[in-house]
């Protein structure tokens, strides 16, 4: 039994709106270089190769766009997300004198 393209489509668009977000991370993490480009391309890639599954053999439509935008808000999220400063928690007075 076929399986149902809308559903190819779906799973295609979850796994790119991830891969936005984790590639927007990873340009935050190469320019700052806490890893190399290479994982920043990875990412890049995966989100082209679901961007193209889902574009491949339909015309462009109102679900197509949505997917487009949500993995732009994605990649605007997870840039922000990792650009922002961590506090560190500082905890040696619970584990020291608790």
């Amino acid at each position: 039994m076929p399986m149902p393209l809308g559903l190819i489509r779906g799973v295609l668009g979850v796994i790119a709106v991830l891969s936005a977000f984790l590639a927007g991370r990873a340009l935050v993490g190469a320019r700052r270089g806490y890893f190399k480009i290479s994982r920043m391309y990875r990412w890049l890639v995966r989100l082209a190769v679901c961007l193209a599954g889902i574009a491949w053999r339909n015309p462009v439509n109102t679900v197509e766009l949505v997917i487009w935008a949500l993995t732009a808000a994605a990649f605007a999220a997870g840039y922000v997300e990792a650009s922002r400063p961590r506090s560190q928690e500082d905890l040696t007075d619970r584990i020291f004198h608790g």
